[in-house]
């Protein structure tokens, strides 16, 4: 690292501990201008101190997550690639609520409206306002969430349209 990312100023994780939250992550990084040096340095001092235990491309990705006015989930760092959009108990979760109330998926938008339906409640548990988060997905998650859904319930459940 440069010497200006090895001494760029930065403050301790808010809670004490050795990470920053994500959503700590991007409110710093996003106090420096689109594009500038000073924002790259502050992502890089991140990294290489360890505040952030992920990539330079994850910030970034965040970042941009957050310009699209998605949520940005405090969940725990990982090296993984993207977090799922749900968890498997929040799709047994929607499973279930499926099955409960006698519904039908009748094709990919339905499947979206449930995906959407069950992140607007993720944002509401988390202390957000749904209404106020633009939630979407891409159509690559619908239909990989279509398939997690088709193998959890039974054809009845699923209608040709």
């Amino acid at each position: 690292p440069s010497a200006n990312v090895l001494k760029f100023p930065l403050p301790e994780p808010s809670d004490g501990g050795d990470v920053y939250k994500k959503s700590e992550c991007v409110d710093i990084a996003k106090r420096y201008q689109r594009g500038s040096q000073e924002r790259r340095w502050a992502i890089e001092a991140m990294v290489h101190r360890g505040y952030v235990p992920n990539s330079i491309k994850t910030v970034y990705r965040l970042l941009q997550k957050e310009e699209k006015g998605l949520p940005i989930v405090d969940t725990n760092w990982s090296s993984q690639g993207c977090p799922p959009l749900l968890s498997n108990d929040e799709v047994d979760a929607v499973i279930e609520r499926l099955k409960k109330e006698g519904g039908r998926i009748y094709g990919q938008a339905d499947v979206e409206q449930l995906l959407v339906n069950a992140a607007r409640e993720k944002v509401r548990r988390q202390g957000g306002n749904p209404d106020e988060t633009n939630i979407h997905f891409s159509r690559t998650s619908v239909r990989n969430y279509a398939t997690i859904f088709k193998s959890k319930v039974n054809s009845s459940f699923w209608k040709p349209g």
